[in-house]
């Protein structure tokens, strides 16, 4: 499982596959934020890490040129947008892959408590992050 949610109480795992955006840039601005959990900037963090380690272990199974497709949906956190399907794709370049598309399927409508604070519906999206292993 990843993780995805601030119940999850796994310890710290897979550091080496952080995403440096994520860790080193959207964790401060999330800290300063007054949101609904204190676990939001962790969570975000460990499920990159998870996802790395997750195409990690697919990159060893595939043969150059194979693809892989992940829906994602964006988050918001304090009004602040998480661009999980752009986030991802630079995961994944940095393990090997090429983004080969982020095709949108849908808008998404997030709690009416971050609605309020998003002043850029852009990011408000369902994606699917197509990327082929080089």
């Amino acid at each position: 499982s990843l993780r995805s949610h601030v119940h999850a109480t796994w310890p710290e795992r897979y550091s080496y596959l952080s995403n440096e955006l994520v860790d080193g840039y959207i964790r401060d601005i999330l800290d300063q934020q007054d949101l609904w959990s204190t676990k939001i900037p962790s969570m975000l963090s460990g499920y990159f890490k998870d996802m790395g380690q997750l195409l990690s272990l697919l990159g060893d199974r595939l043969a150059p040129g194979a693809r892989a497709g992940f829906v994602v949906s964006n988050s918001f956190y304090g009004g602040v947008p998480i661009a999980t399907d752009l986030l991802l794709a630079q995961t994944a370049a940095k393990l090997g892959y090429k983004t080969v598309g982020i095709d949108v399927y849908r808008g998404i409508v997030p709690s009416s408590q971050q609605y309020k604070l998003i002043e850029d519906k852009y990011f408000m999206r369902e994606s699917l992050v197509i990327v082929e292993k080089i």
